[in-house]
């Protein structure tokens, strides 16, 4: 009897650690000038204060990277794992600071900034992969 071999999806590497750098440094660099990012209370001094309100300000700066993770991908799995890969630490990092340094944050406002990481990041950017395949595939009808 022959056994089913799953298929392999590649994405590349290379492109998936920018993205988690870029990813990572978004997290961090958001809290340095202003954004309360990873916790409802300040964990820096922020050096710049910003009009918006916080989670507004985070859904804009990773549907931004969401889109770029779109549009740089070249197959749709790869757009899912560029999306995962740059919302992983706005996913992980509310989470690992409530638990184990604030547990007197806002629970619903952390869940908020944590469902911005993985699920929103990579639904952009499989979302603007399935535009940039529609126009593409459109042109050269």
């Amino acid at each position: 009897m022959r056994s089913r071999q799953i298929s392999r999806i590649h994405a590349n590497q290379k492109k998936t650690l920018v993205f988690f750098i870029i990813g990572a440094a978004l997290c961090v660099l958001l809290e340095f000038i202003g954004v309360n990012s990873l916790s409802v209370e300040e964990l820096v001094t922020p050096l710049f204060d910003i009009p918006l309100p916080d989670i507004i300000a985070i859904f804009i700066v990773y549907t931004i990277l969401g889109i770029s993770a779109g549009i740089a991908s070249r197959i749709k799995y790869e757009s899912v794992f560029l999306g995962l890969s740059a919302g992983q630490c706005q996913f992980l990092l509310p989470v690992i600071i409530y638990f184990i340094t604030k547990q007197s944050s806002d629970v619903f406002m952390l869940c908020v900034r944590s469902l911005v990481g993985i699920p929103y990041v990579a639904c952009i950017s499989f979302m603007i992969f399935g535009i940039k395949y529609f126009f593409k595939h459109k042109k050269r009808k």
